[in-house]
């Protein structure tokens, strides 16, 4: 799951550093995906005590997340999508030390 989270961070430099620090049209999300995801932001903000502020799910970093999506992936500011990498499994992820 912070695997996706990080891939979505990771998208959203990249558009930055590709389009001059203009900002995707949006980012699209499985409704699995989009339930993830929120989920570990609520998670995160639950457990630093920060309030949240109406409608925070839709967004991140200043960009809008999409859920209902068939596919995880960002939509450029010229309106191209472009899928976010998978989120690398468990049994694969290399071991900490």
């Amino acid at each position: 799951m912070a695997d996706t989270y990080e891939n979505i961070i990771t998208a959203i430099h990249e558009h930055w550093k590709a389009h001059n620090n203009a900002y995707p049209q949006a980012i699209e999300l499985t409704d699995a995906t989009w339930q993830q995801v929120n989920a570990l932001r609520k998670l995160i903000n639950d457990s630093m005590a920060f309030s949240l502020k109406p409608g925070w799910e839709h967004m991140l970093h200043g960009v809008p997340l999409e859920r209902g999506a068939s596919l995880d992936a960002v939509r450029d500011m010229d309106g191209q999508h472009l899928p976010l990498p998978a989120p690398t499994p468990a049994s694969a992820a290399p071991a900490k030390a």
